[in-house]
């Protein structure tokens, strides 16, 4: 079977997301950052990372998909353990 659909991302947060005056984002100036980009490992649990965020409120968050994988095999960028 073939289909048209198109997956999205949500533009309304669950009800288990807290809108950003409710959870401690802002504290912790999360959302004074104009770009926040996630990563992980190997960019796959940032994922989840990123939508929550968008789903709070942030708009403008993306995700490096190469994560620490494919930075920490370039000896040219900056990396402290």
């Amino acid at each position: 079977m073939i289909t048209t659909e198109i997956w999205s991302i949500p533009t309304q947060a669950p009800s288990w997301i807290q809108p950003i005056s409710e959870n401690g984002l802002p504290t912790l100036g999360v959302f004074e950052k104009d770009r926040i980009i996630t990563y992980c490992g190997g960019g796959i649990a940032s994922t989840l990372t990123a939508l929550a965020l968008r789903l709070a409120g942030h708009q403008d968050v993306a995700v490096y998909d190469g994560s620490l994988r494919e930075w920490a095999a370039d000896p040219k960028l900056p990396l402290e353990l």
